[in-house]
């Protein structure tokens, strides 16, 4: 983390408009718990560089932390306007948008494009947690089965607990 943070801060001291700087100390120090910092470096990629598909996609996945999920959602949207053969990483952070904003039936759509075996243990929940909202209760049922037999000890205030709500 703080060699991370090092090269964010030195790159930035480089050249202060670079949103993409900007978005990756945003994650950094977001993840480090400092949302309030982390949610005005997000702003400042935006306003540097508002037609960046990954800068917006990592918003999206940022933006309910920061108690907008509309917003999330949003820039999920445009994300993939800009980019619509986006890497299949980005189907993580557009399914925790979408469903943060009770956007469902995008989420599930999104949800669908994931590769079940390289699911980390967030996207393992997040995916129970959806398939539940749509009442598709079988599917969560072993989806959540699937989540503590990757991780057996996993608990729902450890999940909680991380302020970025990674991996």
């Amino acid at each position: 983390h703080r060699a991370a943070l090092a090269a964010a801060e030195r790159a930035l001291q480089l050249d202060p408009m670079d949103a993409d700087a900007h978005s990756a100390l945003a994650t950094i120090v977001g993840e480090a718990g400092d949302l309030a910092r982390a949610q005005a470096e997000f702003e400042t990629a935006l306003r540097l560089n508002p037609g960046d598909a990954e800068t917006l996609t990592h918003y999206a996945g940022w933006a309910s932390t920061f108690g907008q999920p509309e917003r999330g959602a949003e820039a999920a949207d445009r994300a993939i306007r800009l980019n619509p053969n986006a890497p299949a990483w980005t189907n993580n952070y557009y399914t925790y948008a979408y469903f943060m904003a009770g956007r469902y039936d995008d989420a599930v759509r999104y949800d669908a494009r994931r590769d079940a075996a390289t699911l980390g243990n967030f996207a393992r929940v997040v995916r129970a947690s959806l398939l539940a909202a749509v009442g598709r209760t079988d599917e969560a049922r072993r989806a959540v089965a699937d989540a503590v037999a990757h991780k057996p000890d996993l608990t729902i205030e450890e999940f909680l607990s991380d302020p970025g709500l990674g991996e």
